[in-house]
């Protein structure tokens, strides 16, 4: 499988939109603004990181259909 153009869009989104950090590296706010400022890019932090995981993980269990290019085989 090429994934190539799915990481070309990837990147092109990251540096038109910036990054959003979620999850446990999120409450490095230090990390996410050295990362930030050394890729010269704009960033988010999320207020409930712990609560994203859980909820993205709920997502996948529900419809593992919709992330099976994301799943491992």
């Amino acid at each position: 499988m090429n994934c190539g153009h799915v990481w070309t869009n990837f990147k092109l989104r990251i540096l038109a939109n910036g990054m959003y950090f979620t999850g446990g590296g999120s409450n490095y706010s230090s990390l996410c603004e050295q990362i930030s400022k050394e890729a010269n890019l704009n960033y988010e932090l999320s207020q409930t990181p712990f609560h994203d995981n859980i909820n993205g993980l709920k997502s996948i269990i529900d419809n593992p259909e919709q992330f099976k290019m994301y799943l491992m085989q």
